[in-house]
């Protein structure tokens, strides 16, 4: 049944080829302000006030930017501010290999975006995306335990594909609004939140794993039988 599911989204989630300078620009301080495509690494564990944005994408549209956590945290000095810990709205943006904890939202994408191998630890809303083309796998996202918030929240968006991540400890695990572009789930943990998948008519999901959560599946479309809930 794999097959079924690549046939009608898969294809559509190729992985950007990045086009950015040779050179790699080092962010040593927060907040740090992105205003040129390029290679971005992070160079040490990094704190920044609770209420800014730590790492701002605004290059310019259509271009690349490719951000590198270098394996480490960026982190919100207070909880319960009202800061992004990377925020990039130029689209085509990649953001790898680290921590982003304690913001109101994690990381935001647009158009474009590529998320991978972070782990987004007590923020209210994990991962937020707006728009088309994004992909975001192998991602580990745990919440405040909160009544509010979500794991991954996508808004307005088409050809998504979140796949092999783990969510849990939020009131959404993963939620859409109504598009009438599809999105799909691919092999996702979701644990211990009132709503696991959450989405809408337009959404396939596949081979995903909801536990703990008072609602497991809201609509979109199950292919196969992989899906199971308890």
């Amino acid at each position: 049944m794999r097959i079924t599911i690549i046939s009608l989204a898969g294809l559509l989630f190729t992985p950007m080829i990045v086009r950015a300078a040779d050179s790699v620009m080092k962010i040593d301080e927060l907040p740090y302000t992105i205003t040129a495509s390029g290679n971005y690494e992070v160079t040490k564990k990094l704190t920044v006030a609770s209420d800014e944005t730590a790492i701002s994408v605004n290059a310019a549209k259509g271009t690349y930017v490719v951000i590198n956590l270098g394996g480490f945290s960026i982190t919100a000095r207070s909880a319960g501010g009202t800061g992004i810990g990377v925020s990039s709205d130029n689209g085509n943006t990649v953001v790898y290999n680290g921590t982003i904890s304690g913001f109101q939202v994690g990381l935001e994408l647009y158009d474009g975006g590529q998320a991978h191998d972070l782990q987004l630890l007590g923020n209210l809303y994990g991962i937020f995306l707006s728009g088309n083309d994004i992909v975001v796998q192998n991602c580990y996202i745990i919440g405040t335990g909160a009544a509010t918030g979500a794991g991954i929240l996508l808004s307005g968006c088409g050809d998504v594909q979140v796949s092999g991540c783990h969510v849990s400890q939020f009131a959404q695990g993963i939620v859409t609004s109504p598009s009438k572009i599809g999105n799909a789930f691919l092999h996702n943990y979701v644990a211990s939140c009132t709503y696991g998948l959450e989405l809408s008519e337009y959404d396939y999901y596949q081979g995903n794993v909801v536990t703990n959560c008072t609602s497991p599946f809201l609509g979109g479309n199950a292919i196969g039988t992989e899906n199971g809930g308890y």
